[in-house]
């Protein structure tokens, strides 16, 4: 991931797709008038910092009707986070969903929302933020600077790591839609460009032939 000489394991036939958000909240039962986050990732409170984004959530949203927390129904934590977010008072304001999704499920939950959230511990994209970054979902992650500049050009996400962080976009995201929807677009156009088979087909046969002798070339851009 890292150096960039890597596939992400995302369905295109399925990511590619063309989706609407309203029909997929009128088939799922979503509010149609509110802000919608995603956590996608597992609720991990070790290897995904969960508890970070949970906490920042709560403050966003203690005074804010217009926001809606969705939760993924599976990992470690996730009991705990129900917990925590019933003993701050807000389970109104949180759908938790109950269970894991085949790809094709979680497509439906990715076009009903608004924005994405992946991780805030690891500092790489993950499978979540690769999905919905190829569908033009705006993510909501924490990228290391030393990964972020891995990339050829760097990708259009919320970038975040602690409480504070995530808080200051989660109101950025309350108070420009309009750059949400502008992010969207432009997470689908890196993806495609960055992750163009043309790419990764040069950067396995530069890797492949010359071994790690050339490897340094690539890193200009790749």
């Amino acid at each position: 991931k890292v150096a960039y000489g890597f596939l992400p394991n995302v369905n295109l036939s399925l990511f590619r797709s063309p989706w609407d958000r309203e029909a997929a909240r009128a088939e799922l039962g979503w509010p149609r008038d509110k802000l919608i986050f995603l956590l996608a990732s597992r609720v991990d409170y070790t290897w995904k910092s969960a508890d970070v984004f949970l906490d920042a959530f709560a403050r966003f949203a203690a005074d804010r009707d217009g926001a809606r927390l969705v939760v993924t129904g599976w990992g470690n934590d996730y009991r705990d986070a129900r917990e925590r977010i019933e003993r701050q008072g807000l389970l109104p304001k949180v759908i938790f969903l109950e269970a894991c999704f085949a790809k094709p499920a979680l497509f439906r939950r990715y076009a009903a929302a608004d924005v994405i959230v992946d991780q805030f511990k690891v500092g790489l994209l993950g499978s979540v933020s690769f999905e919905a970054l190829c569908m033009g979902k705006p993510v909501l992650t924490y990228l290391a600077p030393f990964n972020l500049h891995g990339y050829p050009s760097p990708p259009p996400i919320l970038n975040a790591r602690t409480q504070g962080d995530i808080l200051r976009q989660l109101e950025f995201c309350a108070a420009e839609p309009a750059a949400l929807a502008r992010i969207g677009s432009e997470s689908s156009r890196w993806y495609s460009t960055v992750y163009a088979a043309r790419n990764l087909s040069s950067c396995v046969k530069t890797l492949a032939e010359s071994g790690p002798g050339a490897w340094v070339a690539t890193t200009d851009f790749r």
